[in-house]
């Protein structure tokens, strides 16, 4: 970028130049680790909930552990940890110092009444945005699995009506469930036909 920047004198290195001014700051490599930290976890979640053979327990187990990790990294200690290393890693790269955006008063019109938030130093105003970053990802997580029936619609979606059916019955019916006999479940299955009997084998002992 900086070889475009000093040998290009077009807008292609005026873009070159606005994009290295904007890899030096501090507030950029703060937001990229952030992004790392917070939706690489999202990524993951993502990954399981697009496997065409999902169950509903997997389902909402992912979720859940998403959930609980978001909620992990929303803590004081949490956030100090990850501020000192992006501190670290700005030391390393000969990234400036944290600063505090300049202040602007908002457009009358868009001027609400309600008193301007003005932080004492850089890292209360990146405490706010580190915050503001894990609330938008929970919420966002209570809006589109907060509840069973909505998980339920994004699993219709992926599976077919008879497995999804067969879901539900096992959820409901889980005292029912538990005291199904697994081994009898094999026999009956294997031995409905002679193909699968050569190749499942027979099935003498508990499962």
């Amino acid at each position: 970028m900086e070889e475009v920047h000093s040998t290009t004198h077009d807008e292609y290195g005026l873009k070159a130049g606005g994009i290295v001014t904007a890899l030096e700051k501090f507030d950029t490599l703060f937001g990229l680790q952030l992004g790392h930290l917070l939706l690489g976890c999202a990524e993951n979640t993502s990954k399981v909930l697009q496997a065409k053979d999902l169950l509903i327990q997997e389902a909402m187990s992912a979720v859940n552990a998403t959930r609980a990790f978001y909620q992990r990294q929303r803590q004081d200690d949490a956030f100090n940890v990850f501020y000192d290393s992006v501190l670290k890693g700005a030391k390393e790269l000969e990234i400036g110092e944290p600063l505090l955006p300049r202040y602007c008063k908002a457009p009358q019109r868009y001027d609400d009444g309600a008193p301007h938030v003005q932080f004492s130093d850089p890292r209360s105003f990146y405490h706010q945005k580190y915050f503001e970053a894990c609330d938008l990802l929970i919420q966002e997580l209570h809006d589109r699995f907060g509840q069973e029936k909505r998980l339920f619609t994004y699993l219709r979606s992926t599976m077919t009506e008879k497995r999804l059916n067969n879901c539900f019955l096992l959820h409901v019916h889980k005292e029912l469930t538990d005291s199904i006999n697994v081994t009898d479940v094999a026999v009956e299955f294997t031995n409905a036909n002679d193909e699968r009997t050569r190749y499942f084998g027979s099935f003498t002992s508990a499962l």
